[in-house]
């Protein structure tokens, strides 16, 4: 993920080698691998991406269709009136394309904000207090140094919608509603409350042990078989050990997802590292 991490991509083609800038935002968008997204999943099980590639992203938003009636209301005469060009007065040219294109443009040029002291503080007492709030072992972890560095992004984007110089203590205020927004979208974990690493690992705090204890159990069992275990097997195993089968076949799955586990054949895992 090179793009997202160093934004440059690094070409070795025909005698080639060269590494070109790709300083550019990505926006992306997903829908659920089950159909619909499941509120006791994960944003790592309903979004089919890799967890490496997820937990790049400064901000994530789950958008839901829940039935509500007046915002139903809204959306059906919004659809029906693009069938019929009906559009409210204050729908019309709020900032016209080529407008709204130049101000892009320009602020991409010529504006580079500097944090100011009053944001820095903000932020830094901010990162701080939710440090504090999770502190313990085995504990839900709600922010880390990557997404530090997300705030410091977020609120230069805010400086520079401004066109200012300076990124204020105001723009670090809406870079931090913007985050909490954000952990209240996709980072809770429905026992532990809020935790970042359910979305930068794909485990959340509740299930950590179980994940490693069955990491573990697959670890020690394809030392003794010498090769590949069968699934069936790892299943009765882990039950044993007090971890609910449902629980570790949903946790073998994840584990073939995040790239430590591939199955040899139908029926069969094996450790990549092994």
């Amino acid at each position: 993920h090179e793009a997202m991490e160093q934004q440059t991509v690094s070409i070795s083609k025909a005698g080639i080698v060269a590494t070109l800038n790709a300083r550019a935002g990505i926006a992306a968008a997903a829908n659920p691998a089950f159909g619909r997204y499941l509120p006791n999943r994960t944003v790592a099980e309903n979004i089919d991406l890799p967890v490496s590639l997820l937990s790049r992203f400064d901000l994530i938003f789950v958008v839901k269709d829940e039935p509500q009636e007046d915002y139903d209301k809204a959306v059906a005469t919004h659809i029906l009136d693009l069938h019929t060009g009906a559009f409210p007065e204050s729908f019309k040219d709020v900032i016209k394309p080529d407008l709204l294109r130049k101000y892009i443009i320009y602020t991409r040029r010529h504006v580079r904000p500097q944090l100011s002291e009053e944001a820095k503080d903000r932020i830094r007492q901010f990162y701080l207090e939710m440090r504090r709030r999770y502190q313990g072992p085995g504990t839900a972890i709600a922010i880390t140094a990557r997404q530090l560095e997300a705030l410091i992004r977020l609120t230069i984007a805010e400086a520079k919608m401004r066109l200012s110089p300076v990124a204020a203590a105001e723009d670090a205020d809406r870079a931090i509603r913007l985050y909490l927004a954000f952990l209240k979208s996709v980072g809770i974990d429905m026992e532990s409350g809020v935790d970042i690493d359910s979305i930068m690992t794909g485990v959340p705090a509740s299930r950590r042990e179980a994940y490693v204890r069955l990491a573990e159990l697959i670890k020690k069992m394809e030392e003794a078989a010498k090769g590949p275990v069968k699934i069936d097997l790892v299943l009765d195993e882990a039950e044993k050990a007090g971890i609910q089968r449902a629980e570790a076949q949903r946790l073998i799955d994840l584990m073939i997802r995040n790239g430590e586990l591939y199955t040899p054949r139908p029926g069969y895992v094996k450790r990549i590292s092994a």
